[in-house]
């Protein structure tokens, strides 16, 4: 009986080794499959940074354009009140040019003889 105890002992000692063998085989084969998974999410984050950093980059650009844009439209707008500011006086001057020549007008029909009159007002019109 000592033996047979001894024998199933030694069995059960057998079996829980090769049990160690297949977890410690399986504990390798899902660490060299984690390690894959590892490395690939690394590549992945390193593109994912580089993506960013171009990302950054593009941003940055985006915003020196904008502020040429700004600057751009700011010159326009200057160049527009100008140009508006000359309009308003040289139609002020226009005006001004006839209200002088109705006056005058109105002076030569009135020291033209009669005659005359009809035809000064018909050439200057």
């Amino acid at each position: 009986m000592y033996n047979m105890w001894g024998g199933g002992k030694k069995k059960r000692q057998e079996s829980f080794i090769e049990n160690l063998l297949k977890m410690q085989e399986e504990n390798e084969f899902w660490k060299y499959h984690m390690l894959l998974e590892i490395s690939e999410q690394s590549m992945i984050m390193e593109q994912l940074k580089k993506n960013l950093e171009l990302c950054n980059q593009d941003n940055a650009r985006l915003q020196q354009l904008h502020a040429q844009l700004l600057q751009t439209l700011q010159g326009f707008e200057m160049e527009k009140e100008k140009l508006a500011a000359i309009h308003a006086q040289e139609n002020a001057q226009l005006q001004f040019y006839n209200r002088v020549l109705k006056m005058e007008l109105q002076q030569l029909t009135q020291t033209t003889p009669p005659t005359m009159r009809t035809n000064v007002r018909t050439s200057l019109c």
